[in-house]
């Protein structure tokens, strides 16, 4: 797709299909009836860090979190908005944005040129999924995160394909918002870079564009670290696995053995998870 080409036109049959998924998707939801004010897993930590907010007590996360959080925290605090706190809020506010990352999943297979069949299968075999599924109706952060690194790669796709700076930054500011709930959100504007000089070599200013998404990223996140430590804020859990973390780097002949002890299980879920698409367009 050349630069300059019309690039919001949605492809033949996606409104149907967006609206058959999303009646599936109600369906579900309904049938699990994820109704009750209490918390689930993990998510009593980051249900706290909501409610200090929504109360006044600005942002104070549990010394639990570990992850960046504070775009979930954001968004929680939105849901609670009308009628105050409560788990039932951040339930639903997990549920739009799981519903919006099936519907996202099938707008990217489309811009990758997928059949229209293959986008309703990888669709709805991420919505099936019973990790994905089943944390959509808490308020863990995986289900969130994994949307925003969706919508983002679509945006990048965008790029990619037709090279606009309007892509790139929309693109960008999801991916930020990304890092900003899990720090694993940098590997989007690595992917990007890594592809940007794959694909144009040296040219300075694709080299720019392949750094400045990245450097940002990394500017925003560190910034906000920053702020919660001078502050007295910063979870004591992050401090852990920043320390676990320096440690595996300082000793590179490990990562070796790790990848080959943990890779296949690596591998091996996400086979396994992908069955349902690949069976049904083998």
């Amino acid at each position: 797709m050349e630069k300059g080409e019309s690039r919001g036109i949605l492809p033949p049959g996606t409104p149907v299909d967006w609206v058959a998924i999303t009646l599936l998707w109600c369906v579900a939801v309904i049938l699990v009836k994820p109704i009750g004010d209490f918390p689930l897993n993990d998510d009593w930590a980051w249900g706290m860090t909501v409610k200090r907010l929504v109360e006044g007590g600005g942002y104070r996360p549990t010394g639990w979190a570990g992850m960046t959080l504070i775009t979930q925290v954001l968004w929680g605090a939105l849901f609670c908005i009308p009628r105050g706190f409560s788990f039932n809020a951040l339930r639903i506010s997990t549920l739009v944005l799981s519903l919006i990352g099936v519907l996202a999943m099938y707008s990217l297979v489309r811009r990758l040129k997928g059949s229209r069949f293959l986008a309703l299968c990888c669709a709805l075999t991420l919505a099936c999924n019973p990790i994905y599924f089943a944390l959509s109706n808490t308020f863990m952060t995986d289900v969130p995160f994994t949307t925003m690194a969706i919508v983002a790669s679509f945006f990048y796709v965008r790029h990619l394909q037709n090279g606009a700076d309007l892509d790139l930054i929309i693109g960008t500011a999801i991916s930020i918002a990304a890092v900003c709930w899990r720090q694993l959100g940098l590997c989007l504007p690595v992917s990007l870079g890594a592809t940007l000089l794959l694909k144009h070599g040296s040219q300075r200013r694709r080299i720019i564009r392949s750094v400045l998404p990245l450097s940002v990223s990394i500017l925003v996140s560190g910034a906000f670290q920053h702020r919660l430590r001078a502050t007295g804020r910063l979870p004591v859990l992050h401090n852990v696995n920043t320390e676990k973390l320096r440690d595996a780097v300082a000793q590179l002949p490990r990562i070796r053995v790790n990848v080959a002890y943990f890779g296949w299980s690596r591998l091996m879920y996400p086979g396994c998870f992908l069955v349902p698409a690949t069976v049904l367009t083998s």
